[in-house]
C-alpha cells in the first residue's frame, strides 16, 4: 500500500511494463522508443536502452532475467544482454517494406511482408514466438536466432496476444473479435 516515487523518467507515456521472475527487476517502455531497466528495491532507473526506430510493442524477460527482448513497430526484435554495460543489443530482422538495415553479424529468417505485433518466450528461454499482423506466428531458436516455422494461427487479422502456458507445451494465441487459439 505504499507509494514510491522512482528515480528515472521516459519521454511519453509508458506503455508496457514487464517484472523479472524474482522481482528485483522491471522493464517499461514507453513512447520514446526506449526500454528502461527498474531495480525495484531501489526504485530507480538503472539502464535505458535504446535502438529502436518505432515504438516497441512487445517486451520479454529470459527465466533468470539476464536477456531482455524487445519488438517494436519499426519490425525488428533486438536482444539485450542485461549483464554487460558495454553491451549492444543484438538485431534480428523481422522484415517488412521500409524496415532499417539490420547488422551484418545478425542472424535473420526470410523476410515477411508483416511486422511483428507480440510474442512470448518459452518458460525454458529456447524458444521464441512472434506473432505478426497477417495472422501468423513464426518459433525462433532464441540462442541461434533461426526461424524453426511459421504457420496460420488466427484465421483472419493480425495476432493481437501470444503466451506460452506454464510448461510451455501449449501456446494460446489471440486475435480480434475474441478469436483464440490453443497451439
Amino acid at each position: 500500500g505504499q507509494v514510491r516515487t522512482a528515480s528515472g523518467r521516459h519521454d511519453g507515456a509508458v506503455v508496457r511494463a514487464i517484472f523479472s521472475a524474482d522481482g528485483r527487476t522491471a522493464v517499461t517502455t514507453a513512447e520514446d522508443n526506449r526500454a528502461m531497466v527498474w531495480n525495484v528495491e531501489r526504485a530507480n532507473a538503472e539502464q535505458t536502452l535504446e535502438g529502436h526506430a518505432g515504438q516497441i510493442t512487445g517486451l520479454e524477460l529470459s527465466r533468470d532475467g539476464k536477456t531482455l527482448y524487445t519488438a517494436a513497430l519499426d519490425g525488428t526484435v533486438l536482444i539485450w544482454d542485461l549483464r554487460d554495460a558495454r553491451r549492444l543489443g543484438s538485431p534480428f530482422d523481422l522484415g517488412g517494406e521500409n524496415q532499417p538495415e539490420v547488422s551484418r553479424r545478425a542472424p535473420s529468417y526470410p523476410a515477411r511482408s508483416h511486422p511483428i505485433l507480440s510474442y512470448g518466450m518459452r518458460p525454458d528461454g529456447r524458444v521464441l514466438a512472434a506473432g505478426h499482423r497477417d495472422g501468423t506466428v513464426t518459433l525462433i531458436d532464441a540462442g541461434t536466432l533461426r526461424a524453426l516455422s511459421t504457420f496460420r494461427a488466427v484465421p483472419r487479422g493480425p495476432v493481437r496476444g501470444i503466451a506460452y502456458m506454464p510448461g510451455g507445451r501449449v501456446l494460446v494465441v489471440g486475435g480480434e473479435n475474441g478469436f483464440l487459439a490453443l497451439v
